[in-house]
C-alpha cells in the first residue's frame, strides 16, 4: 500500500477522529483516500505525544500549541516522503471503511454575520424594517452566540423540526413540522490554544491561537425565524442543527497565494485589534442538492476575514477556549450563483429551484440529500480539499 507524498496536490495535513469497528475512537490525518493512524504512530514514537492522539477528540492535540503543530506536521511529511509510506501500511485505512466522529469537544459556537449580500438579502425577504445591521457595523463584525449541543457530523440525521409558526391565512400561531427547511453554507475557526484572560488578543494573534477551519452546514427554520423575530432573535428556528465536516484543515495548509484582490464588500480602515496581518485564505464552497450543485458561493464575499472574527470574538473579555468554533454566518456573494442559502436561491420559495429530474424546491423536502464541499489554495497554489458535508432530511419525530 502506498501514501501520496507531501508533493502530491492531494496531501495536505487534515486531521479528524477514526475508529475501525470494534476499537476506540482515536485521532487520525486524512491522506488522499485513506486515514493515518496517528495514535497507532503514536504509541511506536514516530509521531508527537501519545496523548494528543488517543483520546476521542482534536482537543489534546490543539491545546498542545503551533510549535506541536509544525512539529508534526513536519514529521508526518517526512514519514509520507518517497521511501517511507510503505512502513505505514498497518496504519492506514480507506476512509470509506471507518467511522468518521466528530473532530473536536465544542465549546461555545459564536456566529458572525460577515457576508452584506447574506444581511441584506435575508432584511428584505424576511420583511425587517430598516437597515439589516446597525451603523456600528461598518467598523467591527457582529454574532450571535449558538448551541454548542447542536453540532453534530454527518453521521448523525438531520430530522425536520416541529415549532410555531404563521400558518398561511391564518393570524395566530400553529405548531407542527416546518415547511421552510433550509441549510446554510459556513466556514468555522476552530479555536485550539485558549486566549488569555491577562492581555489584549488582536487580529495578530489568531496563528498562535487557531488551529484551522472546518465546513459547516446550518439548518434553520424559516417560517419560525419569522414568527419569532424580535429584540432576542429566533431560538428555535435559528441553526437547530449545525453539521460540521469530520475534518479540519490547519490554517497553515491554507496559506496559498490569495488570487487578485477584489475590494472586501464594505472596505474599510479597522481599529487597531482587527488588523490583520494576512489576508483571508481564498475558499471555494459548493452546495449540492440531490446531487445537482446550485451554488458556488466564495469567501471573497465576506467582509471579515476569520482573523479579524477571532479577535472580536475575544474581545470584551471574553476568553476563548480550545474547541470554541468561530463562524463566519452564511457566505453569499451578491450573485445569485453565490448564494449561500435556499432563502436567497429561491426568493423565499418564490422562485423555486428547478432541478434535472424535473421537480423543483423552494425548501428542503424529507429525503433530499444534501452536500457541502469546499476546496481552498496550499502553500505552492495546490487544490486544498476542506473535506465535507453530507446529509439526508428525515421527516418529523411523530
Amino acid at each position: 500500500m502506498t501514501a501520496p507524498g507531501p508533493a502530491d496536490a492531494a496531501w495536505q495535513p487534515r486531521y479528524g477522529v477514526f475508529s475501525r469497528r470494534g476499537e476506540l475512537p482515536r485521532v487520525g490525518a486524512a491522506v488522499g483516500t485513506q486515514v493515518l493512524d496517528l495514535a497507532g504512530l503514536a504509541a511506536e514514537e514516530a509521531v508527537g505525544d501519545r496523548r494528543w492522539f488517543a483520546a476521542g477528540s482534536l482537543n489534546a492535540f490543539l491545546r498542545a500549541g503551533r510549535p506541536a503543530w509544525t512539529s508534526v506536521r513536519d514529521r508526518l511529511a517526512g514519514l509520507l516522503a518517497a521511501g517511507a509510506a510503505p512502513g505505514l501500511s498497518r496504519h492506514l485505512s480507506p476512509i470509506g471503511e471507518v467511522e468518521l466522529h466528530p473532530p473536536v469537544a465544542t465549546g461555545d459556537v459564536v456566529e458572525f454575520s460577515s457576508a452584506p449580500a447574506h444581511a441584506e438579502a435575508v432584511a428584505e425577504l424576511l420583511g425587517a424594517d430598516g437597515s439589516p445591521l446597525p451603523p456600528s457595523a461598518a467598523g467591527m463584525p457582529f454574532a450571535l452566540p449558538r448551541r454548542a449541543g447542536a453540532v453534530r457530523t454527518s453521521a448523525a440525521p438531520v430530522e425536520r423540526p416541529s415549532g410555531q409558526f404563521r400558518a398561511e391565512g391564518a393570524e395566530g400561531a400553529a405548531f407542527g413540522p416546518t415547511t421552510k427547511l433550509d441549510v446554510a453554507v459556513k466556514l468555522a475557526a476552530v479555536v485550539g490554544v485558549p486566549t488569555p484572560a491577562d492581555r489584549l488578543v488582536t487580529a495578530a494573534d489568531y496563528a498562535d491561537h487557531v488551529f484551522g477551519l472546518t465546513l459547516v452546514a446550518d439548518f434553520c427554520a424559516r417560517d419560525f425565524q419569522t414568527w419569532a423575530f424580535g429584540p432576542l432573535g429566533a431560538l428555535l428556528g435559528d441553526a437547530f442543527r449545525t453539521v460540521v465536516s469530520p475534518w479540519v484543515t490547519p490554517t497553515h495548509a491554507l496559506a496559498g497565494p490569495v488570487p487578485a484582490a477584489e475590494e472586501a464588500p464594505g472596505s474599510r480602515t479597522p481599529l487597531p485589534y482587527l488588523l490583520a496581518p494576512e489576508p483571508a485564505p481564498a475558499i471555494d464552497l459548493e452546495l449540492e442538492l440531490n446531487g445537482q450543485v446550485v451554488s458556488r458561493p466564495r469567501t471573497a464575499a465576506l467582509a471579515w476575514t476569520p482573523a479579524q472574527l477571532f479577535a472580536q470574538a475575544a474581545s470584551g473579555g471574553h476568553r476563548l477556549r480550545t474547541g470554541d468554533l468561530i463562524s463566519t454566518g452564511t457566505i453569499s456573494g451578491p450573485a445569485r450563483t453565490e448564494r449561500g442559502c435556499l432563502l436567497e436561491l429561491t426568493d423565499d420559495g418564490a422562485r423555486p429551484l428547478e432541478l434535472v429530474d424535473g421537480s423543483t424546491r423552494g425548501y428542503l423536502a424529507d429525503g433530499d440529500s444534501v452536500r457541502v464541499h469546499a476546496f481552498g489554495r496550499g502553500p505552492q497554489g495546490e487544490r486544498v480539499p476542506l473535506g465535507e458535508v453530507a446529509v439526508t432530511i428525515h421527516p418529523a419525530p411523530l
